[in-house]
């Protein structure tokens, strides 16, 4: 195994946007690793600012991934005060989908639903059609997971597929197909279910997320 990166030398606020702008490193290398370099980062530079709220953003996400879900819950609902604080509306929406995506990774489909509602409805206000594909991808999911709703959230995974598609977001298409193939199976759908199972499969977007 090689040696952890070392810090760089320099100015914090610099470290902290060096260190989230790593993310996508970080899931495909070593997530221990990024969260290390956030923590650090995040350590030297207390003060309230965009790249501080950036920064505990990723490092809830890094941790999301290696199922730390108290500690991804903490971050996350850091980074969403400071946003709120600083009138940054677009990082309170993102943080309100990654409180959704971290209860629905600790299998709390009801609590996930919640944050996850209110944040398409953020993203719909501001117009980001990509936060709203995401928000409606992970919604509909979570509804798939809830007795009451698993018809409504197979629906809705259709609407978010097709929004997607319409993005050329390959990554939020193939989490859709992914999702809609295990609906699809639960409903009784199999040769359905076959299909969009060989279609997220066929998605090189997803891509791998190593722990470590």
């Amino acid at each position: 195994r090689p040696p952890p990166l070392r810090l760089p030398r320099a100015r914090p606020p610099r470290l902290l946007r060096l260190a989230t702008a790593m993310e996508q490193l970080w899931l495909a290398g070593n997530l221990g690793e990024g969260r290390r370099w956030l923590n650090d980062a995040l350590a030297h530079a207390p003060e309230a600012t965009l790249e501080r709220a950036r920064a505990l953003h990723t490092a809830g996400s890094l941790a999301t991934f290696q199922q730390a879900h108290a500690e991804a819950r903490q971050l996350i609902n850091e980074s969403l005060t400071l946003s709120s604080s600083l009138n940054d509306e677009a990082g309170e929406s993102w943080a309100g989908l990654s409180l959704g995506l971290i209860e629905f990774v600790a299998d709390d489909p009801i609590e996930a639903t919640r944050h996850l509602k209110r944040s398409l409805a953020m993203h719909e206000a501001r117009g980001d059609r990509l936060g709203v594909c995401r928000s409606l991808i992970f919604l509909a999911t979570a509804l798939t997971h809830i007795s009451a709703s698993k018809e409504q959230g197979r629906i809705e995974l259709k609407r978010a597929l097709l929004a997607a598609h319409q993005l050329e977001d390959g990554w939020g298409e193939g989490f859709a197909l992914l999702f809609l193939g295990f609906a699809d199976a639960d409903a009784g759908e199999r040769e359905l279910a076959a299909t969009h199972f060989r279609g997220a499969l066929l998605t090189d977007a997803l891509g791998p997320v190593r722990a470590g």
